[in-house]
């Protein structure tokens, strides 16, 4: 299965989503204004999450760092962890298509750290 790369981006100092439109990610993993074909490293760089590939059962995609509720009312959240995406709850669970097709984004833990009990 091809998954689609995709990044958000959220400024921790200024609370609010980076617009990645005009920016690209260095070979070291840093984020950089595109302007007219030359590249300027931003003196802060906002937090990167990835697109896991998967969608929940809302149909909305689901990133690192997003709130996940299960059917059974569980919150947990989504990391990358030893080469996979897992869901943090007190044990680690690997995340698939059918934990997805189960559960509903509710937040991020950027946004919204209250809701990780």
């Amino acid at each position: 299965m091809n998954r689609e790369i995709k990044f958000r981006a959220w400024d921790d100092r200024e609370k609010m989503w980076v617009d990645l439109s005009n920016r690209a990610i260095s070979e070291d993993g840093k984020v950089c204004f595109v302007e007219d074909q030359f590249l300027s490293l931003d003196e802060h760089f906002p937090i990167l999450m990835q697109f896991i590939g998967l969608k929940d059962k809302n149909g909305k995609e689901i990133y690192e760092g997003d709130i996940v509720k299960n059917h059974n009312g569980y919150t947990k959240f989504i990391e990358w962890e030893d080469g996979g995406f897992v869901v943090k709850s007190k044990t680690r669970i690997d995340f698939c298509q059918d934990c997805a097709d189960n559960c509903e984004v509710i937040g991020n833990i950027y946004e919204n750290p209250n809701l990780i009990k």
